[in-house]
């Protein structure tokens, strides 16, 4: 009975894996720019250029016309908009929540497939959700926002 629920772990870790943003998501380019640059704020950035080209930078800065950033060597690279394919970065905290969710899950499903006691089962999850938080708190999960240009 209990292993209906063994695809809840398997649900959480693939749709958990990264998170994918497009313009329509939003109502306005305005908007979307502007949650592109709070999302990324402080934050190390992947940046993926038109031709294919990626770069890292910080402090990075979107504008309806064009994205500014620090590259490693702390110069101001600005480019315009139409040049850039995507942005990308990773939420720690995020991977840390879903780690701990899908190991508790995960603990628990292996006391409950081993036939553990109730004492069983709430060690293992919490085993699982100790191990998942810090395993999947450095791993990250990556946010990446697709550029359109209209």
């Amino acid at each position: 009975m209990e292993s209906k629920f063994l695809f809840l772990p398997v649900i959480v870790f693939f749709t958990a894996c990264s998170h994918l943003s497009t313009l329509e998501d939003y109502n306005s380019e305005e908007e979307y720019y502007q949650h592109i640059t709070q999302s990324c704020s402080g934050e190390k950035v992947l940046i993926e250029l038109q031709d294919s080209t990626k770069t890292v930078g910080y402090s990075l800065e979107i504008k309806i016309d064009s994205l500014q950033w620090l590259d490693p060597d702390n110069k101001t690279v600005i480019q315009p908009i139409s040049n850039i394919n995507s942005i990308s970065h990773k939420l720690n905290t995020e991977g840390a929540v879903n780690g701990l969710l899908t190991g508790a899950c995960i603990g628990v499903l292996v006391s409950v497939s081993a036939g553990g006691s109730d004492l069983g089962k709430g060690v293992n999850g919490t085993i699982g959700a100790i191990v998942g938080s810090i395993v999947w708190g450095i791993i990250g999960v990556k946010e990446t926002f697709i550029i359109n240009n209209f």
